[in-house]
């Protein structure tokens, strides 16, 4: 499917000028971008680049981004549903004990010489990765128990 640039065009310029839904300066610096180079993808000037479309609507998750392109597919947007973990809050509260247990007991194997390795740093920051996965499981589960 190829782009309808003025479409596209169009559409920033509804939201961006028109509308003043957003701020330019504020998304243009989100993007990596100059302000005035947005400007000339608003104006039509340049073409807006498909790579930062993906991005453009997760800054506020504006459906008319999303839209454009849907509108011309056979395809439904639909909500994401999150999964529940299945767990009562006790036991990702034990899970979350485990990881950072596990966090410290590796650190401090490792930091012993006060000088990490390359491995070490990696292994660190895996378990402090998963230490985080257990914690938001746990706040899943409380935000699941409360509501």
């Amino acid at each position: 499917m190829a782009m309808n640039h003025k479409a596209f065009t169009s559409l920033l310029y509804l939201k961006y000028t028109h509308e003043k839904k957003y701020s330019v300066a504020d998304d243009a610096k989100s993007l990596g971008i100059k302000p005035s180079t947005f400007y000339n993808y608003i104006e039509g000037a340049a073409y807006f680049p498909p790579d930062l479309i993906s991005e453009l609507y997760n800054l506020h998750k504006d459906l008319d981004f999303l839209n454009f392109f849907l509108d011309a597919t056979d395809q439904m947007l639909t909500p994401r549903k999150k999964g529940s973990s299945g767990k009562d809050v006790t036991a990702e509260l034990l899970d979350v004990h485990t990881a950072i247990g596990k966090l410290n007991e590796i650190f401090q194997k490792s930091y012993k010489d006060e000088n990490l390795s390359e491995q070490e740093c990696k292994d660190i920051i895996l378990l402090i990765n998963r230490s985080q996965k257990e914690i938001e499981e746990l706040r899943t589960s409380i935000n699941e128990q409360n509501n």
